[in-house]
């Protein structure tokens, strides 16, 4: 095979591996729900009466999830679970999230 064949045939695969990547992020974009009671269950604290700032694995999640924190602070019962969701949301240094009403 010449120099030039094996560059194409490499220039191909990369660019399939490129778009079965691509896809593949794609499909699990996709198959993401905002599911606040599983997704943001580290940052419900045992004892709601004693302020505590949120963990780092609080943190983590907010940042993780924060296409869905409009959706999380409608959530009665997100709401119920992690009553202090917007000073942690503060706390963890989120951007303002301006929701829609």
């Amino acid at each position: 095979m010449t120099k030039t064949k094996g560059a194409g045939v490499a220039i191909c695969l990369a660019a399939v591996v490129l778009v079965v990547a691509a896809l593949a992020h794609e499909a699990a974009a996709l198959t993401f729900t905002c599911d606040g009671q599983t997704q943001l269950y580290l940052c419900a604290h045992s004892l709601p009466q004693l302020p505590m700032p949120p963990s780092v694995a609080c943190c983590r999640a907010l940042k993780m999830n924060q296409k869905c924190i409009c959706e999380y602070l409608r959530d009665p019962v997100v709401k119920s679970l992690i009553p202090d969701l917007d000073d942690d949301i503060k706390a963890c240094n989120l951007p303002t999230i301006i929701c829609p009403l």
